[in-house]
């Protein structure tokens, strides 16, 4: 019904596309919830759904725009205000003057913005040969060079930037969009319509032939001059200090893949936000970060510091992460960076919506099936690290979890993780030597102690002498935890926040991806 309605304003279209971003995010709620339970048809199913919409978006712009083009007289005739003006401006420059001006105006911009996507139009009639200038588009906080071959030329300059993209959406690839989608495209002028007596003859055509798109470059192009573009990034976007090396790709919409070549003198000015680069060619381009940026993790900690309220606490290869996971909530804590603003201590009902939004950020804790194939080769198998996360949500009440340096040198179906009492609920031991931890190895449906430690010079993932396997974490530690913690085990009361804590695990995989 949507895709019926046509927009004849550009705050019309602007307000129905962030609508339908706002029921996209609704959307990914529930696929984020289906990732977490690995139920992966219906990830896939909700996928379908949200292309769908970003696409459309696409398709809203074009109609728009093709509106625009066919009525183009009618954003092009000025007010009798604007006439009056330009006339005694006229008569200030030269008093003798006595020729009016045209009522048509030589350019005019068309913008809007809203939270999640921008919309631009530049429509330049002039024909004379203007200064070499960018186009700014103010608001939109988009600048691009004009290029220099249709500079003398009636020539109309489109400019988006969405917070979403339908290029990649359902499907892998080794980077992930940051920022957002910008997307700068040229089209032909369309003759103006003729009037006779009354009447206004326009001609109307498809929106494919309205929009006679001019590639740049050309086609067969010899040589090629660089465009400068310039674009706000916004608050949310997470770039450290220590992220030197920016990458830009534009949409290769041929190969259907991001690439990088023909983009050079990439510079992201922090105060003021702005990235800058030059460009050889117009197409959707976006900054893009290597999946694999945030993971595999360095280290972890898994610990209650409260009936029912666990930490979680992250060191990625960038930076650290601290998260607060509770009964039916997740929440990003301890963390004072301005981009991280709009999250920090904020509840969300599902992890993986908060991960996601994350994702947004530029942080990605969101290892996939198909990072382990290109990014990280050692990651565990799923029946070991669910065997392993099942047994640490049951006993996190009584216990505290860290990661140990041998988990990455094993098989990928053996996982072994530090393990000690935490009856106080302490979130730091004031007494955390080696000695008091215990290591524990996770098969798919075993686990037992071994005798090595971090501190040893090799790993010894042998069985420890004199014990024997159990199928539950709970069991193998009978022997050597006091009564009390082995009662807060697996409570049927906890179950709520048993669900919440696993679907954070689930979603961020740090006990196969460190």
């Amino acid at each position: 019904m949507w895709n019926e309605l046509k927009d004849k304003s550009i705050e019309s279209c602007v307000q129905s596309c962030q609508v339908a971003y706002t029921v996209s995010k609704r959307i990914l709620e529930c696929l984020a919830e289906a990732q977490a339970n690995r139920q992966y048809d219906q990830v896939a199913f909700c996928w379908k759904f949200i292309s769908l919409l970003w696409s459309t978006t696409r398709i809203k712009y074009d109609e728009f725009s093709a509106y625009v083009i066919q009525h183009i007289d009618q954003y092009l005739i000025k007010s009798e205000k604007e006439i009056k003006n330009t006339n005694d401006q006229q008569q200030k420059k030269n008093p003798k003057a006595t020729k009016e001006s045209s009522n048509i105006k030589e350019e005019c911009t068309l913008k809007c913005v809203r939270d999640d996507n921008k919309l631009g139009l530049y429509l330049n009639y002039g024909v004379k040969i203007f200064r070499y200038r960018p186009i700014d588009f103010e608001e939109l906080t988009i600048m691009c060079d004009m290029p220099r071959t249709i500079m003398s030329i009636s020539i109309i300059m489109r400019a988006s930037w969405t917070s979403f993209y339908d290029f990649t959406a359902g499907t892998y690839f080794p980077y992930f969009v940051v920022g957002g989608v910008v997307n700068v495209e040229l089209f032909s002028f369309p003759s103006l319509p003729r009037s006779a007596k009354k009447w206004v003859i326009r001609q109307i055509y498809s929106i494919e032939n309205t929009l006679d798109r001019k590639p740049y470059p050309e086609p067969n192009s010899q040589n090629v001059n660089p465009l400068k573009v310039i674009y706000k990034l916004p608050d949310y976007v997470f770039i450290p200090e220590t992220d030197t090396i920016l990458k830009v790709g534009y949409w290769d919409f041929k190969q259907k893949q991001w690439a990088f070549d023909g983009i050079e003198e990439i510079k992201f000015d922090k105060p003021i936000r702005n990235l800058s680069f030059t460009t050889v060619r117009l197409a959707p381009l976006a900054l893009l970060f290597d999946r694999a940026t945030d993971f595999p993790y360095k280290s972890w900690k898994v610990r209650c510091v409260n009936k029912e309220v666990a930490i979680v606490d992250i060191v990625t290869k960038r930076t650290n992460f601290s998260f607060e996971i509770g009964c039916g909530y997740a929440k990003l804590i301890d963390r004072m960076d301005n981009e991280f603003s709009h999250l920090i201590n904020k509840e969300f009902t599902s992890p993986g919506t908060l991960l996601y939004e994350l994702l947004a950020c530029g942080v990605n804790l969101i290892p996939l099936a198909e990072d382990t194939q290109l990014k990280y080769q050692n990651a565990k198998e799923i029946p070991a690290e669910e065997r392993a996360i099942l047994d640490i949500v049951k006993c996190v009440d009584g216990f505290a979890f860290r990661s140990s340096k041998w988990n990455p040198t094993l098989d990928k179906n053996q996982i072994i993780i530090k393990v000690r009492e935490n009856l106080e609920y302490d979130r730091e031991f004031h007494e955390d030597h080696e000695k008091e931890w215990t290591y524990m190895m996770w098969y798919a449906n075993k686990c037992h102690l071994v005798s090595t430690k971090d501190t040893d010079e090799k790993c010894d993932p042998r069985i420890k002498e004199g014990e024997v396997a159990h199928a539950c974490l709970q069991i193998t530690l009978e022997k050597y935890a006091k009564e009390m913690a082995l009662q807060r085990c697996g409570l049927l009361s906890q179950s709520l926040f048993f669900e919440t804590l696993t679907k954070f695990l689930r979603m961020t995989r740090l006990i196969a991806y460190s």
